[in-house]
């Protein structure tokens, strides 16, 4: 009796390890660059702070039988975050080229304000410069996420017109566009458009890069339109060129302003409710 005892006590033993090596095997979801629908599904509702509410609730509908939804694949906020972590800027470079630029423009100009691309080209144009003049001296560099997080330190609360923050928003993208995105994030953006062409059995497939922010879309800001779209994207280049577009697109004006507004908002409700950590949250 005794051995069977222990021959039943043992196999709950030796199906827990057996178990827990399967865990052990399993790739961890969350770490990947690209996620799939199924991937999204799997993860939960913690997912959607990995590829923002659009990306979330596509999967959802993606894995109901029946219902057909775009293909599409999600690049997880571990890209942005490797971005930031893993590429440097010259921040004195930066700054001058910007000042000089931004300094030297009329903001008043009627041609100016009649063209509502005109922001999104200026900044791409200087961070081309940026980009030119590093090649030929790098100077002292530091982590891009160390030149955004000094930007944008205290934009929300700030005493600031409009042009202020313009020049912030300018600044942060301007840097973005200036170093190129991580290998392992444009090889896995390249892979993941060719495996939505395999998909669709066709070559250059035409797809739609959307930004789809953790945040964005939520239950409290919706941040609709505020952050870029490009239709029509055909290639891999071409795909990995839009992603990065849209994360500059992040700190864009209408997305900083948003942004603030909501900040301010909460920032507000703290004051009367007392309640401060309202405002640190946001």
């Amino acid at each position: 009796m005794a051995k069977t005892q222990k021959d039943q006590s043992a196999k709950p033993a030796g199906a827990a390890a057996e178990a827990k090596a399967k865990a052990a095997a399993k790739p961890d979801l969350t770490k990947k660059i690209i996620l799939t629908g199924a991937d999204i599904v799997a993860i939960g509702p913690d997912a959607e702070l990995l590829v923002g509410g659009k990306n979330y609730n596509t999967a959802i509908i993606s894995q109901v039988t029946g219902i057909r939804a775009p293909q599409f694949r999600a690049i997880s906020s571990n890209a942005f975050h490797m971005l930031l972590d893993e590429t440097k800027v010259n921040a004195a470079l930066v700054r001058s080229i910007v000042d000089k630029e931004y300094n030297a423009t009329d903001w008043n100009e009627d041609e100016i304000n009649r063209d509502p691309e005109f922001l999104r080209k200026f900044t791409r144009r200087i961070a081309k410069r940026i980009t030119a003049e590093l090649a030929r001296n790098t100077g002292t560099l530091i982590k891009l996420r160390t030149f955004v997080n000094n930007v944008v330190e205290g934009f929300a609360t700030s005493p600031e017109g409009i042009d202020q923050l313009r020049k912030r928003s300018v600044l942060v993208q301007a840097a973005i566009l200036s170093v190129e995105p991580p290998q392992e994030v444009a090889d896995a953006v390249r892979k993941a458009y060719l495996s939505i062409c395999n998909e669709a059995g066709l070559e250059n497939e035409p797809v739609a890069v959307r930004s789809s922010a953790a945040g964005e879309d939520s239950r409290k800001k919706a941040f609709a339109g505020l952050q870029d779209t490009y239709l029509n994207i055909v290639g891999e280049d071409r795909c990995v060129e839009a992603y990065h577009w849209d994360c500059a697109s992040a700190y864009n004006l209408r997305s900083m302003t948003y942004r603030r507004e909501a900040i301010l908002d909460a920032v507000h409700k703290a004051e009367q409710t007392g309640d401060d950590a309202i405002a640190e949250t946001a």
